[in-house]
């Protein structure tokens, strides 16, 4: 965890991988980086969670950055 400018962050690198759904009740190995943070904004606590997606190729325990996004989340009092 970090303080610095009045913010409090702290970032997450997940070890090795997770199995995601995906179709045909299936499911893929990812793995995420996040960095979140916590924060005043005009007198009000402010929420981000921001993550770095990956696919994981178990076979190789190798991970590249996907093409595929997924959405940050933001979050105010």
């Amino acid at each position: 965890m970090q303080l610095e400018n009045s913010q409090l962050s702290r970032k997450e690198q997940q070890l090795p991988y997770r199995d995601m759904p995906a179709d045909n009740d299936n499911c893929r190995p990812v793995a995420f980086d996040t960095k979140i943070s916590f924060y005043l904004e005009n007198e009000k606590s402010r929420f981000e969670y921001i993550p770095t997606y990956y696919d994981f190729a178990s076979d190789k325990l190798t991970r590249t950055l996907s093409k595929d996004q997924y959405p940050a989340f933001v979050t105010k009092e």
